[in-house]
């Protein structure tokens, strides 16, 4: 690696992007508390190379477009992380699942912000997405 950092991005794009506004959304402040969004990620090795690693997120919330929430949104995004060669296969899953939650995340969270400020119910600030032990994150060759 060219750097003293265990982890290089090498890109970051999105691969859909879906917002649409409830048009029988009435603001309401106790509503907005009990927007969750619900997110998937996959984290795996790129074929063909030894130490590129894609983590995909995507991000639902509200898909049934129910009144209670001013937007349905289905976002995601995608990572390509580079991972130093001389970690081990464990530590380079630990490393990309990390480093890529965060800036899969934060892309989609300031996506959702800027896009949802264009619309009609004004912009939408997305809590923070914890990762969690509850179903481990397995490494696809």
């Amino acid at each position: 690696m060219s750097n003293q950092f265990p982890v290089d991005l090498v890109h970051v794009y999105f691969t859909h992007t879906n917002i649409d506004s409830v048009p029988t959304y009435v603001a309401d402040e106790s509503n907005m508390s009990q927007l969750v969004p619900e997110n998937k990620i996959n984290v795996q090795r790129v074929e063909g190379s030894d130490n590129n690693y894609a983590v995909v997120m995507q991000t639902l919330l509200n898909p049934e477009k129910e009144a209670t929430g001013p937007y349905r949104i289905d976002i995601e995004c995608v990572a390509i992380l580079r991972i130093n060669s001389e970690l081990s296969p464990e530590e380079a899953l630990k490393a990309a699942t990390i480093t890529g939650h965060s800036v899969v995340y934060g892309a989609i969270r300031e996506s959702v912000l800027w896009l949802t400020g264009r619309h009609a119910h004004g912009p939408l600030t997305l809590g923070l997405s914890v990762l969690s032990s509850k179903k481990p994150v397995e490494l696809s060759n």
